[in-house]
């Protein structure tokens, strides 16, 4: 059996915001069957749940809201500037 956990996440033009679901896949190496987290039998999702409670979003998928972050911390510090006599 091979278990992979894939993480979905919120983008705009290609640029992740933020990860918001998890989904499991278990496939069976041979008779090549493939399961979903919600059809896969019993056994199998005491093992998913684990591997999923430890598997984290990679950082790469915040880095959207990062760069929001910073444009919006930018425009305020330099609106400040502007004002300042």
């Amino acid at each position: 059996m091979h278990l992979s956990v894939y993480s979905r996440y919120v983008h705009i033009y290609w640029i992740p915001l933020f990860p918001f679901s998890k989904p499991t896949f278990v496939h069976c190496g041979h008779c090549q069957q493939a399961w979903e987290e919600n059809g896969m039998p019993a056994e199998l999702r005491s093992s998913t749940q684990q591997l999923k409670g430890q598997t984290r979003a990679p950082l790469w998928h915040w880095m959207g809201l990062l760069v929001i972050a910073s444009l919006l911390a930018w425009s305020i510090i330099s609106s400040g500037l502007k004002s300042m006599p």
